[in-house]
């Protein structure tokens, strides 16, 4: 009894890192409205060059919590709210975080990556938006829960697992055909990549050195 009445003590205290990122994007959102010019965006959101040139690596990290728009937040934090919790009753809240961020940096270095390699222009491009750690979020709820049915459009029932193919195909065909302007989908795939990077690479290491070994 005592250890539940600890945990409530604090009217403070959080249960989830689900709600700690919940939070932190709702008030940074609040800075933004507080702030409607564009140096937030500038400064803190991701600009491969200023990465690349200039050592603003902060950026990999500080453009997860700006949005530009109500509707831009509303959805990403609506499938964290979603998706987030069954991920991190199974895996905790540590473990959570770091797949987050992992999911989320990850999105943005293969951004900068094809800036450099492919669409020079994104160089000074400014991507802003936690969509590639979301991504990397429904990912992990896909292949923890395959068999759980996701509504599409809140109407159209559909498994976890072929939602998740559905959602790396529509991010894939929409970039390639340029059928979304202003939206980043190489982000969207970056956090799908490096969750399942994260997710499968020891085990794709350790087939691949049973393999040699054998």
């Amino acid at each position: 009894m005592r250890g539940n009445q600890n945990r409530f003590a604090s009217p403070l205290a959080l249960a989830s890192a689900t709600q700690y990122l919940i939070i932190a994007n709702l008030v940074v959102f609040g800075l933004e409205l507080l702030n409607p010019g564009y140096s937030l965006f500038e400064n803190f959101g991701l600009v491969p060059y200023k990465v690349v040139y200039q050592g603003a690596i902060w950026q990999l990290v500080t453009s997860l919590f700006l949005h530009g728009g109500i509707w831009h937040i509303g959805f990403n934090l609506l499938a964290l709210w979603f998706f987030g919790p069954p991920v991190e009753r199974v895996w905790g809240m540590k473990r959570f975080f770091v797949y987050y961020f992992v999911c989320g940096i990850g999105a943005n270095l293969i951004t900068i990556l094809i800036a450099l390699t492919w669409v020079p222009e994104m160089m000074y491009g400014v991507s802003i938006g936690a969509s590639g750690a979301i991504y990397g979020v429904l990912l992990a709820f896909g292949m923890l829960f395959p068999e759980q049915p996701v509504y599409l459009y809140f109407l159209v029932p559909i498994k976890a697992k072929y939602f998740v193919l559905l959602a790396a195909a529509i991010a894939f065909f929409a970039e390639i055909g340029n059928l979304e302007p202003g939206i980043n989908n190489w982000a969207h795939l970056g956090g799908l990549l490096f969750g399942l990077v994260y997710l499968k690479g020891r085990s794709w290491l350790r087939k691949l050195s049973g393999r040699l070994g054998g």
